[in-house]
């Protein structure tokens, strides 16, 4: 399928979008965090008046993992664990029977502290020329044809570092930008940006500079260079994506090496934050043969710690692991609160946008609906949609809501 690119919000920084695939008025959920990789789905998911309850219109046993599931056309991917393989299944949206699966063997011993989560992925495919590209936990990177599920091209990354995947698991979320997917591989030891081509899987470029965060990258351009904004383990960076050259870098650490906010940009602001850090925000721009930043505000009453943030209007919202879990909605231009919850939330929380409202999963199994413009914390509608925990981004589309709990992938319906 050919891509091509433009860009929204014309300011010094913007985001870079794929035009097959950059509006969400669609029902293609095509990577992490959606079609533009920023929470914002499609607002005809949810009808005008939300029903008192939600109706299950089927659930299939998956098996364990935190990847977020795609939709494409009518297609549900989905890639999870089942006796010690990873699993991608491709599943019909209308009643979840089964089109084929496909699976690898993928051993993998989850850290003591880690145990509960289990080890299935946590990373989200993408979607994009036919193909689904995933990455285990164990840091093994596939194409795979969205069509039958015949593996195109496969790498493990197992002789090029001393671990091949960071020590809670590989958790990133690949991008494609044009003819590369791009994957940060490797592990704490050692590791590496990475473009592969699309078709072949052979490497276009590599940076060895940063080893992998858990945080997923989105593009911005500064200048009339696109790069991948993320966090790595110990840093948040800024690549080019032509040649994977570092643009710009500044030392963010959080403890136990857990960084895993994804970066939100918000006109010409990029908005970073991790655990028992700052929420804060940047302007970048060009500098010599590199970039610089200038710091707009900075908030440390309430860091996120896992959960990424989500923008409508002039209003960033998210979930802070201050208070066991607290909702929060800020002020983009001066990071000052607007409101927030007083907490008990819950551990984790996914926000998809969903036109004037915003729909708030969070690991307890409770799905929010929130009005985007009300001066406070006042759910339209709150829901149970599952049995066990539910740390996986759901997929919103106009015939329901697909929530994969621990083991179990099920679509709710709101009609």
């Amino acid at each position: 399928m050919a891509r091509s690119f433009f860009v929204v919000a014309a300011t010094s920084v913007v985001v870079v979008v794929s035009s097959a695939h950059a509006s969400p008025q669609t029902q293609q959920w095509d990577q992490w965090r959606g079609p533009n990789r920023d929470g914002v789905g499609d607002a005809a998911a949810l009808p005008a008046e939300l029903p008192a309850e939600l109706t299950e219109a089927w659930r299939v046993t998956v098996g364990e993992g935190y990847s977020g599931p795609l939709v494409i056309d009518g297609i549900v991917y989905v890639f999870s664990r089942e006796d010690g393989r990873e699993v991608l299944r491709a599943l019909v949206l209308a009643d979840g029977s089964e089109m084929w699966s496909q699976s690898y063997g993928a051993p993998f011993d989850v850290e003591s502290a880690a145990r509960s989560h289990g080890a299935g992925p946590k990373s989200t495919p993408v979607f994009a020329a036919d193909r689904i590209f995933t990455l285990g936990i164990s840091g093994v990177l596939s194409a795979v044809s969205a069509s039958d599920g015949t593996t195109i091209w496969r790498h493990d990354f197992a002789g090029d570092f001393p671990q091949a995947w960071p020590i809670w698991g590989a958790s990133m979320s690949p991008i494609v930008v044009g003819d590369r997917l791009i994957a940060h591989v490797g592990g704490d030891q050692g590791g590496a940006m990475r473009a592969f081509d699309v078709a072949s899987g052979e490497v276009i470029w590599s940076n060895d500079e940063f080893t992998p965060g858990y945080a997923s990258p989105i593009v911005v351009r500064v200048g009339g260079t696109d790069a991948l904004v993320t966090q790595s383990n110990v840093h948040i960076i800024a690549l080019n994506v032509a040649d994977g050259a570092t643009l710009w870098s500044m030392p963010f650490a959080t403890s136990s090496w857990q960084n895993a906010v994804s970066p939100l940009a918000a006109g010409p602001q990029v908005i970073f934050s991790g655990l028992d850090l700052d929420i804060f925000s940047v302007q970048l721009a060009p500098n010599g043969g590199g970039w610089e930043a200038s710091e707009d505000w900075r908030n440390n009453r309430v860091p996120l710690y896992m959960s990424s943030p989500v923008l409508v209007g002039d209003r960033v919202f998210g979930m802070s692991h201050r208070r066991r879990g607290q909702f929060i909605c800020l002020d983009v231009a001066t990071g000052d609160p607007v409101w927030t919850t007083q907490g008990r939330e819950g551990e984790n929380a996914v926000l998809t946008v969903l036109g004037d409202r915003i729909a708030i999963l969070t690991d307890e199994a409770k799905l929010v609906i929130i009005d985007a413009h009300a001066d406070g914390y006042e759910p339209l509608a709150e829901y149970e949609v599952a049995d066990s925990p539910t740390w996986t981004p759901p997929a919103f589309t106009q015939q329901g809501v697909l929530i994969k709990d621990f083991e179990t992938l099920a679509l709710w319906s709101f009609r």
